[in-house]
C-alpha cells in the first residue's frame, strides 16, 4: 500500500511540478524580511509550509490521500473526519504531512502563528480537502 501511494504522488508530478524543502527556503529569503537571521527551527517550519503549500506538492499529496482513504473506505465519498481515522493507517512520513494538512492547518492559532509571514494555512487546508475529495472520486467513482 505504501508504494503505491507513493507511485501515485510522485507520478502526480509528471504533470504538477513538485517543490523541495531547498525550494521552499529560497522562496522564503525573498518573500519573508529576514528569513535568514531566523533560527533554524523556524526556518524549518516555515519551510515546510511553504512545501506542503506548493501547488504541485498538494495535488501529489492528495492523489498520495485519497489512495489510502479508498483502500481504507472503499466506495466511500471523501469524509474529512474519515480522513483523519486513516492518517494513523498511513506511513510515518506520510502521516506527518497528512496531519499538516488535515489538522494543524485548521487550528485557527497555528493560521494566526502562520498569517504573520504571509500564509493562509486555512485556504491551504480547504483546498487539500476539495483536491482529495476529487482524487478519492477518481479513485471510487462516488
Amino acid at each position: 500500500t505504501c508504494l503505491s501511494a507513493r507511485l501515485y504522488h510522485e507520478s502526480t508530478h509528471i504533470f504538477h511540478k513538485g517543490s523541495s524543502l531547498e525550494d521552499a527556503e529560497d522562496a522564503l529569503d525573498i518573500k519573508v524580511p529576514g528569513f535568514n537571521q531566523m533560527d533554524a527551527p523556524l526556518r524549518s517550519k516555515l519551510s515546510g509550509v511553504e512545501y506542503l503549500s506548493n501547488p504541485g506538492e498538494m495535488m501529489a499529496h492528495a492523489a498520495e490521500y485519497a489512495y489510502y482513504y479508498s483502500i481504507h473506505h472503499p466506495g466511500m465519498p471523501f469524509n474529512i473526519e474519515k480522513m483523519r481515522e486513516t492518517i494513523p493507517l498511513m506511513d510515518k512520513k506520510t502521516q506527518n504531512s497528512a496531519t499538516s494538512y488535515y489538522s494543524a492547518m485548521s487550528n485557527p492559532e497555528k493560521q494566526d502563528e502562520y498569517a504573520k509571514y504571509g500564509f493562509d494555512l486555512a485556504k491551504t487546508h480547504q483546498e487539500m480537502i476539495k483536491l482529495t475529495g476529487q482524487y478519492v472520486h477518481l479513485f471510487s467513482g462516488t
